[in-house]
């Protein structure tokens, strides 16, 4: 009997082992649910978690270490890596999901928060640093890999697309290519020609008209909501747009008090109806701008400059109906700077896919380099194109990592 109890024990016992088994080696998700689909940002901000509090002097050599991208990288750089070793690893582990979704809450409009961006920027610097140690230490494949990380990275930033998010992926994408090309010359055949695959399969770069589209639909559709509770609350309709300036006011979007007497009385006479006729005409001036920035370069300089000067006239409200233009001149910013990052982040991802074929099969491989500059110098070779926006010009500079 006794030894009829303790088989069946073991025939439980097996049962359930194995059942655990299978449940632990299924994929996680809600309870009562589907498995969650992978998600990059789940893990970024795993990495940004584990992101080293670093000490005085720590931070000290952190910041001149990540400051250039020439300058030759101290013995005791190792050390300090290690700090950044399971952030990095979540970077790395990161960069094979395809999907990324912030999760960003949109309905909070103008108070709209993105602490994504700025962790992020701190996670690149680390994993270029790696990078740089790596190529350094003849780690090639290890270093290309992280390169690759921190672009997926960039790229991914864009996923939430706004401005802010615009300029935050273009700074990282820059940052990473700059320290990649540094070291181009250090790559083998097999290697260049995956990283040019690589790169052709990071997510599609966030673009300049989309965040601006993503901007009136967040920015408008908040308006909408608090026009109509503003309203609402007024005992007298012609006070209901008072209501909303207050609402603008109290979260910094307007400043009556720095207004010249003029302006503010304009403001003070603000009716609901006229509130509603402001947003119809704010969301008429995203449209312009969406417009402007889907020009080609070329004709965009002119055009941002007539917005400018437009924004910076109805400011001082001198005209019958430049109060109505209230919310384009306390939302809409100011662009021109932003499309030049643009076109510069353009132009400086062509010159990196033609520095990239050149490496890999010589100058001559490139029958025509167009309005591109090559000049050879002693450590590689630099690539260069006039960014036709503002008169400057993009050089990219292959070789000479120290």
């Amino acid at each position: 009997m006794i030894r009829q109890h303790r088989q069946l024990f073991l025939v439980v016992v097996s049962a359930t082992a194995f059942g655990l088994a299978e449940a632990w080696s299924a994929e996680p998700g809600p309870i009562g649910g589907p498995p969650a689909a992978p998600n990059a940002a789940v893990i970024y901000w795993q990495a940004f978690a584990s992101l080293p509090t670093l000490t005085d002097e720590e931070k000290t050599k952190y910041d001149a270490v990540t400051k250039t991208m020439s300058e030759p990288l101290p013995d005791d750089v190792a050390t300090l890596l290690e700090r950044f070793a399971s952030p990095l690893n979540d970077l790395r582990r990161a960069s094979s999901v395809p999907t990324c979704d912030w999760n960003v809450d949109y309905s909070a409009g103008p108070e709209i928060l993105l602490p994504h961006l700025a962790k992020a920027r701190e996670l690149s610097r680390a994993g270029i640093l790696r990078a740089r140690w790596r190529f350094a230490h003849d780690e090639s494949d290890e270093a290309l890999a992280d390169i690759l990380a921190v672009l997926k990275m960039g790229r991914d930033c864009g996923e939430s697309p706004l401005i802010i998010s615009l300029l935050v992926s273009i700074a990282i994408q820059t940052n990473a290519a700059d320290a990649l090309a540094a070291n181009l010359p250090t790559l083998d055949e097999k290697q260049l020609d995956t990283l040019l695959v690589r790169i052709k399969a990071l997510p599609k770069p966030a673009s300049l008209p989309n965040c601006i589209r993503t901007e009136e639909a967040v920015f408008c559709g908040w308006l909408e909501s608090h026009v109509d509770a503003a309203s609402a609350k007024a005992e007298d309709p012609r006070k209901g747009g008072q209501s909303f300036v207050d609402a603008l006011t109290a979260i910094g979007f307007l400043n009556p008090q720095a207004m010249d007497k003029n302006a503010a009385t304009k403001l003070n006479g603000l009716t609901a109806d006229d509130v509603r006729e402001s947003l119809r005409l704010l969301r008429a001036d995203y449209q312009k701008l969406i417009a402007i920035a889907e020009l080609p370069p070329a004709e965009r300089k002119k055009q941002w400059a007539d917005a400018d000067a437009r924004l910076t006239e109805r400011k001082t409200m001198k005209n019958k109906n430049d109060h109505l233009y209230l919310q384009s001149t306390a939302l809409l910013p100011s662009l021109s700077r932003v499309s030049e990052r643009e076109e510069s982040f353009e132009n400086r991802s062509q010159l990196l896919d033609l520095a990239i074929q050149i490496q890999r099969h010589g100058r001559d491989s490139v029958k025509t380099l167009g309005t591109v500059e090559y000049k050879k110098n002693d450590g590689g070779f630099e690539l260069s194109l006039p960014n036709v926006e503002n008169g400057k010009t993009e050089v990219l500079k292959v070789g000479g990592a120290k």
